[in-house]
Parts: C-alpha cells; structure tokens; sequence
C-alpha cells in the first residue's frame, strides 16, 4: 500500500513480500526523477489532481523567483497571469481529460508565465501525465525564452507587446463583500484589442471597466492603451459615470484616427448600498440574471467612444441582491462558432447562464470559454474574448442594518426581483 509523506515522496505503510517488487521499483523512478529535478536546466513543475504543486526543481526557483517551500501546496495559477489563469485550467482540463501522454503548450507561439515579482515573461513548455502511488499527477518543463532577448524578431517584439499590455489587466481581483467575482481575456492575436480592469475610487466604491476597440492586432492593442489613458485620467477628475464617458469620447475623438472606434461599459460599484451605476458605450449589453430565471440588459449610455465629438450619454442604476448574476463580456464571446459552425449569438447566453448559474464565479466563466467553437488544443478564438462575471453572495456583515436609498437615486431606478 502506498501514500505520500509531506515532501511529496512515496511511503510504504504495509508491505507483503509480493509489494516489495514494486515498493523498489517505485523507490529507484523517484530517485531517478530527484535526479532529473535537482540538475536540470529547465524550470519543472509538478502539480497534483488538485492543481496544487507538489514538486518544484531549482531551475523554477530561479526562473519564478520563488522558493520551493513557498510554492508547494498551493496552486499552480500563482505562476499564471490573472486574465490567462480560466484558459489555463481549461487547457489542463481538456488535456487530463484526453488520451494523450503529453503535449506542447502554445504550439502557437510562447505562452505567458507570471514571476514572484509580478513581471510576466514568454515561455516554451511541455506537460505529460504521469501517476505517483495511485493519484494523477502533471509535470510541466518550461524554458524561459526572455533569456534570448538578443536574438528578438519583429515576431518576438510583438509578443513581448502583447507581455507588456498584459501588465495593464489587473493582476488580481478585488475582494468585494457579498460577491464573488471572475475575469477573464483570450486573445485572438498576439495583441488584444479588448480590456478589462477594476479601480478602488473611494473606500467601498469600486470602479469596473470593459471594452472592445474596432480592429485586431498591434492597431487595436494602440488604441486600447489610448482608451485606458484617457479613462484613467478622467476618474481621477470626475466622479459621475455618465460625465467621465462623455469626456472620454471628445478625448478619443481628438486624438485618434477617425477610423478607430471603442465600445466600452464603465460602472461604479456601491458595496454597502450594492448598487452599480454604469454607462454602456455602445458596448455588448451585460446580462443580469436574476435567482428566478428572468433577465434584463444593461443597454443605458449612448453611442460608442471616438465616433463623434460632443456625444451625449445617460447613466442607469441597479440595486443588486443575493444570488443576481451579471455577465459583462465583448462580441468575441457571442461571435464564436460552435461544432456546427453557427455562432453562439447573444439570444443564446440566458438560456446557457442558466445553466452555469449554481457555480461559482470562476466555474461560470469556466463553463462559457467551454462553449467557444475552439478545439481544446488551440483555444484561439477567431475575435478576441473577454469576460467579468459577477456574482452577488449574502453579505458576512449580518450587522449592517437594511439597505437605505442612495442620495440622488429615485426608488423607481432600485433594482427588485418584481419588476
């Protein structure tokens, strides 16, 4: 019989003369594989059934900036970037799942690692499947290609483009009373042209973005960095959803090309009296969908961002309860093709939030990259993908009394499961 001391190793807790064959043989593959982890020149990382890492060679110390006592048993997604680490476990998944020993990640291209510090670099890796005294286990050998920056290429100088905009996504979440929140960001080409992030305005306000510029490539991965600019700008100088949309537009308007357009859903999230006050840019309509199956689009704001100076935009209000859902998300989502080689289509996400809505945050944005018309090996949509979703938990704070009606919000813009 076999199981495992705290450093990962096998033990053996009852032995018959017909196990001490295996015990031996057991005993001299895991000194081969110490070996092979103590002198290797690559980073090698070993995860259980869980995700949680069980092994971690002195190469990976140097390449993450981690030490090994650090790492071990906890999860694998600390040396992911934030926006990759849903596509991540998707990968993993279909890849446990399938029949194969082993497999090249990013066969594409690179995939994005994430260090200690929070530096993100390209990678080459490979995984294979193996099993350690009855339990599955991954192993993942990554070379770290930012080593060979002298040798770069216009290809690479794209890539490490695309590292840098990565920085500009949120390198995690906020912790928000009362829900539970996931994103996530798929790019079509090496330069996403969609964004998301969250910013801290005042203490219990939370500001929310998430846009779509027109394009693909390093043109639309410009004028997203320009959009984030003048946005950023504008929260610092205005508080009003509605006023920092439309200041926004006459800055895009003015500064970039006039064939180069952002649609974008800006919000402002109330943790004590839970209500988001937000302003939809001629973006893809959030859902919310409520605990009883009905639905409602967050379509309040005005025309995209860029188009035309001097454009006007209105600001909607929600007041959001226990067990609401929202989605936020970019036309790459709806846009996707299925086995069928139809798109999945707006008309369809309720019935499939439906579907997801007893999961949590993470599992429901799990659950809608699933659905992406990609095979599991090449998850590369043919438009860039990003998603928020937002699910509303019961508040720890059992002490806060009843929710009170905001100042300058009339009872008929409250949200309530009757309307």
């Amino acid at each position: 019989m076999c199981s495992a001391d705290s450093t990962g190793r096998p033990k053996v807790v009852r032995v018959h003369n017909g196990e001490r064959l295996v015990r031996q043989e057991e005993s001299a593959l895991w000194s081969t594989f110490e070996g092979i982890l103590a002198f290797a020149g690559e980073a090698i990382v070993t995860t259980d059934s869980n995700g949680l890492i069980t092994a971690f060679n002195p190469a990976a110390e140097r390449v993450f900036g981690y030490r090994e006592e650090e790492v071990l048993g906890r999860s694998l997604e600390i040396l992911i970037p934030l926006p990759l680490r849903a596509l991540h476990q998707h990968h993993v998944q279909a890849f446990a799942a399938s029949s194969e020993v082993g497999r090249a990640m990013g066969h594409r291209g690179p995939i994005e690692c994430r260090r200690r510090d929070g530096s993100i670099f390209p990678a080459q890796a490979s995984i294979f499947k193996s099993t350690h005294c009855g339990e599955s286990r991954l192993t993942a050998i990554l070379e770290d290609l930012s080593r060979y920056e002298e040798h770069k290429t216009l290809e690479d100088s794209v890539r490490a483009s695309r590292i840098t905009q990565l920085h500009f996504f949120p390198e995690s979440l906020p912790e928000l009373r009362g829900m539970d929140l996931a994103a996530v960001n798929i790019p079509s080409d090496v330069i996403s042209g969609d964004y998301y992030d969250f910013f801290k305005i005042v203490e219990g306000h939370w500001g929310l973005v998430i846009g779509d510029v027109a394009g693909k490539g390093i043109p639309a991965g410009l004028m997203m960095s320009a959009f984030r600019a003048s946005l950023l700008a504008e929260i610092r100088n205005n508080y009003s959803v509605s006023t920092i949309m439309t200041k926004v537009n006459d800055l895009l308007w003015e500064t970039t090309a006039a064939n180069r357009f952002v649609t974008a859903f800006y919000g402002v999230f109330d943790e004590r009296h839970r209500m988001l006050s937000y302003c939809n840019a001629g973006h893809n309509f959030p859902i919310l969908l409520r605990p009883d199956g009905s639905f409602v689009e967050l379509e309040t704001g005005g025309i995209l961002l860029g188009a035309f100076r001097g454009s006007h935009y209105e600001e909607g209000h929600l007041m959001l309860s226990p067990g609401d859902l929202l989605l936020f998300y970019t036309d790459g989502l709806t846009e996707a093709l299925g086995p069928d080689g139809r798109e999945l289509g707006r008309a369809a996400l309720p019935g499939l939030l439906r579907g997801l809505l007893a999961g949590s945050a993470s599992e429901i944005a799990g659950g809608l990259i699933g659905h992406l018309g990609t095979t599991s090996a090449d998850l590369h949509p043919t438009d860039d993908v990003s998603l928020i979703v937002m699910k509303m938990t019961d508040l720890p704070d059992r002490t806060r009394g009843p929710l009170s009606t905001p100042p300058g919000v009339t009872e008929s813009e409250h949200y309530s499961p009757d309307r």
